[in-house]
């Protein structure tokens, strides 16, 4: 017969695995949401900032598309994120890790885009390669922390796109990553929140 301290012990390790597992799948939605709202609004500059140059379009694209576009989605991802983070209050060690992993990309693709269109130190439009091959890596990292192939095959479509925008490095490279930024990143992040409300669904049944 096992004694009762034994049993609330295991009891309490069990509530607890599962206030894990919830809090992973919270994680796994609300980054999957974003993942789509910011990957919608970057495919849309990058399109629109190849229409601007392929049809000759005279409008400044920093002041008409990007600003506006890069300031409506912060506002949004700062409502989004006060109301939604206040829920979670246990934050894994690889949340926090993946979390890290991609505002180091962030910082990458700011620096990488200062040195190219800023300060003209290499051609612009080689941009999207290095912003592809940066997203990969940090997806191929990202694979290793949550265990996901899809990730892995995400990073390799990224990296193989890398080097065909640096080999075709022109205005429709920005077409092609704005292509690419929907294949390889909002619709993996779909079927992921689909799979993980799904999952959660089914658990809580």
């Amino acid at each position: 017969m096992v004694p009762q301290t034994q049993s609330a012990s295991t009891e309490e390790t069990l509530a607890q695995i599962e206030l894990a597992m919830e809090h992973d799948r919270t994680h796994d939605s609300i980054r999957g949401i974003a993942t789509i709202f910011w990957g919608l609004i970057l495919a849309k500059c990058f399109l629109a900032q190849w229409a601007v140059f392929a049809y000759n379009i005279p409008i400044n694209a920093l002041i008409f598309i990007w600003i506006p576009s890069l300031t409506f989605g912060a506002l949004c991802t700062f409502i989004y994120a006060s109301v939604v983070l206040k829920r979670i209050t246990n934050r894994s060690l690889a949340g926090r890790f993946v979390r890290h992993i991609w505002g180091a990309t962030l910082v990458l693709i700011a620096a990488t885009t200062l040195l190219g269109a800023g300060l003209n130190l290499f051609d612009p439009m080689l941009l999207p390669g290095f912003f592809a091959l940066i997203v990969g890596a940090s997806f191929y990292i990202h694979s290793a922390l949550n265990n996901r192939l899809l990730f892995k095959w995400t990073a390799v479509g990224w990296w193989t796109g890398s080097a065909w925008l640096f080999y075709n490095a022109d205005e429709n490279a920005l077409g092609i990553f704005s292509l690419m930024i929907l294949c390889f990143q909002v619709i993996p992040a779909v079927y992921l929140y689909y799979l993980s409300n799904t999952t959660s669904a089914s658990s809580t049944s």
